[in-house]
């Protein structure tokens, strides 16, 4: 028998092998679903983290105030570029916000230009675009009401979006034309 002073009578107790290795993989089976439950918990807590906006790829300024005096919504048109970190720091710490993409999904719809692409530069020309990212908002009529030079912070592209989403647009009441 063993000797073993950390045991009670300095004796240690006899253990079989094949308990002992049951136990073991009990154990490990026990740890594998853990972690295995956590790192579920872990990618559906960064899924619902990561919101962003969903920016409709146009070139066609024309076609984008149509379809806001359709839906009769302002619109915000990102012009950006393939190269550009003040874009990525704009994607990374604003766009990807619950609060920004949540206003922006129902108050606004969203257009993202490349100024590299040829169409780009010219609607970017267009609008005398100098850099990226710029914003353009406009209202549901296609009329001009701000333009964002540069990135911005969070709280501020919060206080933007709310201010261009209020101005109000005269509503035609078609029912006086029957």
């Amino acid at each position: 028998m063993n000797y073993n002073p950390f045991y009670k009578g300095g004796r240690m107790p006899k253990i079989s092998s094949q308990r002992f290795n049951g136990q073991c993989l009990n154990n490990m089976k026990k740890i594998q679903k853990l972690l295995c439950l956590f790192t579920i918990l872990l990618c559906l807590v960064n899924v619902s983290v990561e919101a962003q906006i969903n920016f409709s790829k146009s070139n066609n300024l024309e076609a984008m105030k149509e379809a806001a005096a359709f839906e009769n919504k302002p619109f915000i048109v990102y012009f950006t570029m393939d190269i550009c970190p003040p874009c990525e720091r704009m994607k990374k710490e604003v766009f990807a916000k619950n609060e920004v993409a949540n206003i922006v999904d129902q108050k606004y719809l969203a257009y993202s230009v490349n100024l590299n692409q040829h169409y780009g530069k010219n609607l970017g020309q267009q609008q005398n675009v100098q850099s990226a990212p710029t914003f353009l908002f406009f209202d549901a009529s296609g009329n001009l009401t701000q333009r964002v030079d540069g990135a911005t912070s969070l709280s501020n592209f919060v206080k933007i979006l709310d201010a261009n989403s209020r101005i109000e647009v005269p509503h035609t009441d078609f029912s006086d034309f029957r």
